[in-house]
């Protein structure tokens, strides 16, 4: 009779774990297709632009902060990028009004020695269409202004230079191991995070357990 009943929960730990990873694989991998709508922003030098000013480009766009460290560390893989591809398009968002100003958005472009448009998202234009809730995340949009890829989180230099190798001439920078070595450490905590949460239902069931044996 215990043997069948830790069967029987056995099955639910492999349930509630498929579950999860389904669930973590989806919110990864949100939806793509979405046409660019005339969103309007002021850039570090405190001129308004719109988005659909770059029709007829491919481009990259990135959701951050200044304050955020992971966006930091974006940053840094879009310079390898830009390093390369000098006449690639590229464009920092800043969707932290909260915090991020046209003078801190002055401040961090020189800092970084950034050499693309850096902007702020005043009317929370942007981050209402793309429907951002975290970041940093970084968009792909094609010529004709449409989301053709998303990535929510940090995205390596690699996977960014081999999506747009589909749509446009990009060279790819010299990263190596370093990187290798890099996107492993960032995804350690993931990782972590992931087995924490599938291990709680099997302890769970495994102090239900102990509780029915004492009482019995």
């Amino acid at each position: 009779m215990k043997i069948s009943w830790v069967l029987r929960q056995s099955n639910g730990v492999y349930v509630y774990s498929f579950f999860i990873i389904v669930l973590l694989i989806t919110v990864s991998t949100p939806g793509q297709g979405a046409i660019m709508p005339e969103i309007h922003l002021k850039t570090s030098s405190d001129e308004s632009i719109k988005l659909t000013d770059f029709q007829n480009e491919v481009f990259l766009l990135t959701a951050m902060s200044t304050a955020c460290s992971s966006c930091k560390l974006q940053t840094s893989y879009l310079k390898e990028i830009a390093s390369t591809n000098p006449s690639l398009r590229i464009i920092s968002v800043s969707v932290d009004t909260n915090l991020d100003t046209i003078k801190s958005l002055r401040q961090y472009k020189s800092e970084n020695k950034l050499n693309w448009l850096v902007a702020l998202d005043e009317d929370h234009e942007l981050q209402v269409s793309l429907s951002i809730n975290s970041y940093p995340q970084t968009f792909i949009f094609d010529k004709e202004l449409t989301q053709v890829k998303r990535w929510v989180g940090i995205a390596q230099s690699s996977e960014i230079i081999n999506e747009l190798q589909l749509y446009t001439d990009v060279v790819s920078p010299n990263t190596g191991e370093n990187q290798l070595l890099t996107s492993l450490m960032q995804n350690l905590f993931f990782i972590i995070w992931v087995m924490i949460i599938i291990s709680i239902y099997p302890l769970y069931l495994t102090i239900k357990y102990i509780l029915k044996l004492r009482k019995s």
